[in-house]
């Protein structure tokens, strides 16, 4: 290495020779850790528009093709982003239960969660693509007649019950607010993605972008859903005039969210969370126990089996 830095090249040590296979592999690799991210967003596309389309057209056998290609397509990439960016933010819940099941840090994950959370960054950039598109596909389905239902109504007088469409409802003013905030959070925590940002923030900042705010563009996209179908959810809904008894993808969009939402606020609850935290810096030790200011062992007793690994 100083024979190559006197001759001006730049030498990093990657170790003994038999990494030399790994190293003249590295000018051939194509997009790595990017598999498992495309599988579960295929999985969740192939289901939405299967779900969305199969409803179309053989439940209720609807022939308004006009709105198939934009309106319907739109509705469906909106539930993949939701979906998509509710699987970000699933396994580092997971984690979490099963870390105070455990009691330690020090015990290596299921490999398939493993897995799944190695692609968290490969799954959150696609997700912020799928909702750069459902917000353009959106602006343009405003100026369309199929978006009638957003906008507030009025009959003119002596025109036989002629109506003017004109302006929004509040209830999709205010969601599309919430889709902007959540759109421009996720664009905050992509931006952090990359290697020259992330390199130049402490921990400390990355945790909170990655963590806070992404948590938080989860939140603000579910409200999205959750006020722009609100009727789907009210108590006085006719629930039996589903077709074929199949309930609207719009019923089923929040439930993935709201159960990922659920389960963090359980994480967060104080003395669950303070026993999280001690657990995740090392305080708490593999063994279930609590490191003492003065150096002893506060033994509060054995949490779950330990086999050693790293988490």
């Amino acid at each position: 290495m100083q024979a190559l830095r006197e001759i001006g090249l730049n030498s990093i040590d990657r170790g003994r020779l038999n990494s030399a296979v790994g190293i003249e592999h590295m000018p051939l690799r194509f997009f790595e850790g990017w598999g498992t991210a495309c599988i579960i967003t295929g999985v969740v596309l192939v289901f939405c528009i299967f779900w969305t389309y199969f409803r179309f057209f053989w439940a209720s056998k609807s022939t308004d093709y006009q709105s198939l290609l934009l309106y319907w397509a739109n509705r469906t990439l909106g539930w993949v982003t939701l979906w998509n960016l509710s699987l970000v933010y699933l396994p580092g819940v997971m984690a979490g239960y099963i870390q105070l099941v455990w009691g330690t840090k020090y015990r290596p994950f299921p490999r398939w969660l493993d897995r799944w959370m190695k692609c968290r960054k490969e799954l959150g950039l696609i997700t912020l693509t799928l909702a750069s598109m459902h917000m353009c596909l959106s602006a343009f389905a405003m100026g369309s007649h199929i978006v009638k239902y957003m906008l507030v109504s009025t009959v003119i007088p002596g025109t036989g019950g002629m109506k003017l469409w004109h302006g929004l409802k509040w209830n999709a003013e205010v969601s599309i607010i919430f889709a902007t905030i959540s759109l421009a959070l996720m664009t905050i925590v992509g931006v952090t993605s990359l290697p020259s940002v992330g390199s130049a923030m402490s921990w400390k900042e990355w945790n909170f972008v990655q963590r806070g705010l992404g948590f938080s563009s989860l939140f603000f996209g579910f409200s999205h859903v959750m006020i722009y179908v609100y009727t789907v959810w009210d108590p006085n809904y006719k629930f039996n005039v589903w077709p074929k008894d199949l309930p609207p993808g719009a019923l089923l969009m929040p439930i993935l969210p709201l159960a990922v939402i659920g389960c963090k606020f359980l994480l967060m609850v104080p003395g669950v969370y303070g026993r999280l935290e001690r657990i995740r810096d090392g305080s708490l030790d593999k063994q279930g126990s609590v490191k003492s200011g003065n150096g002893k062992v506060d033994v509060i007793g054995m949490v779950g089996p330990h086999t050693n690994g790293t988490a």
